[in-house]
């Protein structure tokens, strides 16, 4: 294995791995625009809410994959959102129109099932750049204190603010 290999971070292969996907649904919906122009009305068997839903994913899931590496904890929980709701919202459709399921459908869910299971360790992955962007100030501001309250019974803080840790009227 070479040397470039092993800096590659697993959070950072799983970030691709969703922004891929997330262009790969962009380009469907994208397609659908391209053919039938953005008020695509599907034939008018689509509520109103479905094709705002549909059009809007063309621009939602290019945005969820520029955030996952320009604000990367954006881009996650974007990612999880709208997969999420575009498989809920799709599940429903199609029974409620008593469509069978496609192809296209349980590829959505099999990304989703793949967010889910992959997204801590996307997450926990992304304390590290933190850490190495900030330095020892990321790191002070996670330390957990234990220590002797001058009243005499111990208490457990996070020092988020790098503050002293006496409270406040402690004298």
């Amino acid at each position: 294995m070479t040397s470039s290999m092993r800096n590659i971070r697993p959070a950072a292969v799983l970030r691709v791995i969703y922004g891929v996907c997330l262009l790969a649904g962009m380009s469907t919906h994208a397609a659908t625009i391209w053919q039938h122009g953005l008020f695509c009305d599907y034939g008018g068997a689509v509520s109103q809410f479905t094709r705002a839903y549909w059009t809007s994913l063309t621009f939602l899931d290019p945005l969820a994959a520029i955030l996952l590496f320009a604000c990367p904890r954006i881009g996650l929980i974007a990612t999880l959102a709208i997969i999420s709701t575009d498989v809920l919202h799709n599940l429903w459709f199609f029974e409620y129109c008593h469509i069978p399921l496609n192809w296209m459908v349980w590829a959505q869910c099999a990304f989703l099932i793949f967010v889910i299971a992959t997204f801590p360790s996307a997450w926990s992955g992304l304390k590290s750049i933190t850490s190495k962007r900030y330095g020892a100030q990321y790191d002070r501001l996670h330390i957990v204190l234990e220590s002797t309250h001058p009243a005499g019974h111990n208490t457990t803080f996070a020092a988020e603010t790098g503050l002293s840790h006496k409270r406040p009227f402690d004298g």
